[in-house]
């Protein structure tokens, strides 16, 4: 079993080797993403952190006030 598990350990690292040396040809792609796109997923993720605080906040506010009559 230790052969083995030693076997794929070191194919494992040998094969990150080839990668790297492959890659180090190639230049690096220039990540290209659409301003909208960035713009829209920030505002609608506000918008869902926002919605759910203030839903926690009004269950707040409603669970004391049921405890507190």
């Amino acid at each position: 079993m230790m052969k083995a598990l030693s076997a794929v350990v070191l194919s494992l690292m040998s094969f990150f080797a080839l990668a790297a040396e492959l890659s180090e040809g190639a230049p690096a792609p220039i990540p290209d993403a659409d301003p909208t796109a960035m713009i829209v997923f920030v505002l609608v993720f506000v918008g869902m952190v926002g919605g759910f605080g203030v839903y926690i906040w009004m269950k707040e506010r409603e669970r004391k006030g049921r405890d507190g009559k």
